[in-house]
């Protein structure tokens, strides 16, 4: 792991300014992908860049489980921004993020 200062001397690392507007807008996009999937009192946005989908009342329209919904909604959230997603699944908040998270 680099320092602070160490970083724009890596070759691999291309330091770039934020577009606030554009990270607020492909949120914003991402965030309607996924009410597609889920009633808004089953979406619970957690930051700018994480929410959470209660899929259980729903999941049974769109895959015959949890693993193949989340690869489908993972392919369909890159397909249509190129953005990568990490998803993580379980039976509640805290243990699908831990699962997102390992």
């Amino acid at each position: 792991m680099a320092r602070l200062y160490e970083i724009s001397k890596l070759p691999d690392i291309i330091i770039v300014n934020p577009i606030m507007h554009t990270y607020m807008k492909c949120s914003t996009y991402i965030t309607g992908l996924a009410l597609q999937y889920v009633a808004p009192e089953d979406f619970h946005q957690y930051s700018i860049d994480e929410f959470f989908m209660d899929m259980t009342a729903s999941i049974h329209l769109f895959a015959s489980n949890p693993c193949e919904f989340a690869l489908k909604f993972k392919r369909e959230i890159y397909e249509r921004t190129r953005i990568e997603s990490t998803i993580g699944i379980g039976p509640n908040l805290l243990l699908s993020k831990v699962a997102f998270k390992t």
